[in-house]
């Protein structure tokens, strides 16, 4: 029977179709050997080659090396290039036949299972990516036989089990890539055989143990990432050795101990992020000799001491982040010079003293936050000048005075959170000029007077949500009188008028001078307290006396009391404290006399007391210095006089609060007494035994014919070993 045209066209189409095709016939294939062929049949099949995002060629044609992403040269399969393309299941262990290839890249697919073992037989093999898939497993110790690869990247898996020590003989690798996976263990040291590698990263893992110092080898490293692992103990010092790294991250460990002030000599460095570990001791100042610096980042540690001014050197750096340590003393003013930075922050600190106004200079600063610390002082009106400013927070500290009207400049800012300080005076109508503004914070001051109407046009403040109220004023003494006002804040900071207060009688309890003297035969110090300001209540404040060089009990008695003004009283109020004539020869002597508050205990002022010696000094000094040498610390000293000497003692701390009258770290340098010369004598000595990077601080004391003592604590010099 004839078949009818349309019949015949359709069975023609069917058999022109790729479907009317059979799979592929690996013994009659002749581009490659058959057993590559079936690799790479038996991928196709172990991965769902059907369902491929792109399989053009795949298990069809007997012509493979035209296959998608098949690359062949000289009759084998040298490149395999299937990333981001749907593959599915597991990774054949045929894949281990493929003699010549050299590279093969597998990544951002959904592959499950293990990495064969037999992908250890790839000699050939330079490059190696199975990234971002869902591979578990151990990784093969085989993978060590690879001799001639150059990067592994298996980072974005789901593997466990250790890093083997046998990737320590891929000598030829540059790249070693394996973060984000559940691998344990500590980290091989074999790796600080890898002379040529150029980026290590182990990041996001849950290795333990502590960081090899023979990493400190890798000379030719750029990049060093180990964070968010387990890791102990200190960062090697030999990290210094690194004089190519651009980025060490080391942080969210439970590293400890000192930063190594080598890491001051990696000259080439960008990126230094430390934070989240448990590191102590202080910010060495090296750091301060990376003049490549971009990002550094050291917070959540518990750093104490300064921040040290050499970070100024830090041209290139945008970001600092020193918050949540254990860090003193007063923001340096040499911040200011960081002309790059975006963002500071130092919050969570025990920071004192105010807030420098060279701050005002970082033009390009877009997040600044110096909050819970123990700042004192007003609010720089030059932070007005930052206008790229985004965030400001300066909340929990004890600021004083008004809110800068000049803050009002700062027409990106976001976040302005001045909460828990001691801010006195209005709301400056300029905050009515900030537009963006989407929280404002000035609850738990001392705010007072009517809320500026102007504060209606923040606009972008959203209403209440289930995290609180982005506006809020509670908590001061502030009216508002406009009903449309009340409604406002009605809505964006409810109850705020309830717990508004009166404004509070102001007044000021200082001393009239910050310095006293008295002779040591004058009998007594007197030191006169002034009332400024308002006299309409009544007030008072303690006192206390606190040891300089001075010693309360032999140099001056110790004081303490308590003073206090009635309604109406604006007089002067004095305090008397006995001064000991002992007859020593001592040199000028000096103690604290302290002014706080008696419910809160704040500082309110203090003023220094300084005894002048009234005996005979029969040792005079010209000049005392201490210098590093390579072999320790040089001490020199010349007289002017030196009557009725018999020697000199060294004395030596390792904390500058000796000058102030902390001597908790003071020793005795010198075990016999150094022999007077006469007037006009030089006199030298080395102190040998010392901690390398540490700085000492030295004074003198002379000792008289009859034994007597005279310290000569105003010469105090230091120096760091070398």
């Amino acid at each position: 029977m004839l078949k009818s045209p349309f019949f015949i066209l359709l069975l023609l189409l069917v058999l022109m179709s790729p479907l009317a095709h059979a799979a592929t016939d690996c013994a009659a294939v002749t581009e490659i050997p058959s057993t590559e062929c079936e690799a790479l049949v038996a991928l196709y099949n172990s991965t769902d080659g059907a369902n491929w995002h792109n399989k053009t060629g795949w298990n069809v044609t007997n012509m493979p090396c035209s296959w998608y992403r098949v690359t062949c040269s000289g009759g084998h399969v040298s490149r395999l290039y299937l990333s981001n393309n749907s593959l599915t299941g597991s990774i054949p262990t045929e894949l281990g036949n493929l003699s010549n290839l050299v590279d093969l890249r597998l990544s951002s697919n959904p592959l499950t299972g293990s990495i064969p073992t037999e992908l250890g037989n790839l000699s050939n093999l330079e490059g190696l990516n199975l990234s971002l898939n869902k591979l578990t497993g151990t990784i093969p110790t085989e993978l060590g036989n690879l001799s001639n690869l150059e990067s592994l990247y298996l980072y974005f898996n789901e593997l466990t089990g250790t890093i083997p020590s046998e990737l320590g003989n891929l000598s030829n690798l540059t790249d070693l890539e394996l973060y984000f996976n559940e691998l344990t263990g500590s980290i091989p040291s074999e790796l600080g055989n890898l002379s040529n590698l150029e980026y290590l990263s182990l990041s996001s893992n849950n290795l333990t143990g502590s960081i090899p110092i023979e990493l400190g080898n890798l000379s030719n490293l750029t990049s060093l990432s180990l964070y968010s692992n387990n890791l102990t103990g200190t960062i090697p010092s030999e990290l210094g050795n690194l004089s190519n790294l651009e980025r060490l991250n080391l942080y969210s460990n439970e590293l400890t101990g000192e930063i190594p002030i080598e890491l001051g000599n990696l000259s080439n460095l960008e990126m230094l992020w430390l934070f989240s570990n448990k590191l102590t001791g202080s910010i060495p100042s090296e750091l301060g000799n990376l003049s490549n610096l971009e990002y550094l980042s050291l917070d959540r540690n518990k750093l104490t001491g300064s921040i040290p001014s050499e970070l100024d050197n830090l041209s290139n750096l945008t970001s600092l982040w020193l918050s949540k340590n254990k860090l003193t003393g007063s923001i340096p003013s040499e911040l200011g010079n960081l002309s790059n930075l975006t963002s500071l922050s130092l919050s969570s600190n025990n920071l004192t003293g105010s807030i420098p106004i060279e701050l005002g200079n970082l033009s390009n600063l877009t997040s600044l936050s110096l909050s819970s610390n123990n700042l004192t002082g007003s609010i720089p009106t030059e932070l007005g000048n930052l206008s790229n400013l985004t965030d400001l927070w300066l909340h929990i500290n004890k600021l004083t005075g008004s809110i800068p009207s000049e803050l009002g400049n700062l027409i990106n800012l976001k976040y302005l959170w001045l909460f828990s300080n001691k801010l006195t005076g209005s709301i400056p109508i300029e905050l009515g000029n900030l537009s963006n503004l989407q929280s404002l914070y000035l609850y738990s001051n001392q705010l007072c007077g009517e809320i500026p109407l102007e504060l209606k046009n923040l606009s972008n403040i959203p209403l209440p949500d289930q995290y609180g109220s982005k506006l809020r004023l509670d908590n001061n003494h502030l009216t508002a009188s406009d009903s449309e006002l009340i409604a406002w804040l009605d809505s964006h900071n409810p109850g705020w008028n309830t717990t508004q207060t009166s404004c509070p009688v102001v007044t000021t309890l200082q001393f009239s001078s910050a310095t006293y003297s008295v002779t040591e035969n004058g009998g007594q110090a007197t030191i006169t307290v002034t009332r400024a300001g308002a006299n309409n209540g009544a007030i008072s404040a303690n006192y206390a006396t606190t040891d300089g060089t001075a010693t309360a009990g032999s140099d001056y008695t110790q004081t303490t009391g308590t003073l206090y003004w009635s309604y109406g009283d604006s007089a002067d109020k004095t305090i008397t404290i006995a001064i000991t004539d002992d007859g020593d020869s001592e040199g000028n002597e000096t103690f604290t006399i302290t002014l706080t508050d008696p419910i809160s205990g704040e500082n309110l002022d203090n003023a220094t007391v300084t005894i002048s010696d009234d005996d005979t000094t029969l040792v005079t000094l010209n000049e005392f210095t201490a210098m590093a040498l390579e072999t320790g610390i040089l001490l020199e000293w010349q007289t002017a006089t030196e009557l009725d000497n018999a020697g000199f003692h060294l004395w030596r701390a390792t904390g500058e609060a000796w000058k102030y009258g902390d001597y908790s770290t003071v020793i005795r340098l010198t075990e016999q007494l150094i022999a007077a010369q006469g007037d006009f004598s030089v006199y030298s000595y080395i102190d040998a035994d010392l901690e390398t990077g540490a700085t000492y601080y030295y004074g003198l004391e002379d000792i008289d014919l009859n034994g007597q003592s005279t310290y000569h604590w105003d010469l105090i010099d230091s120096a760091t070993a070398r």
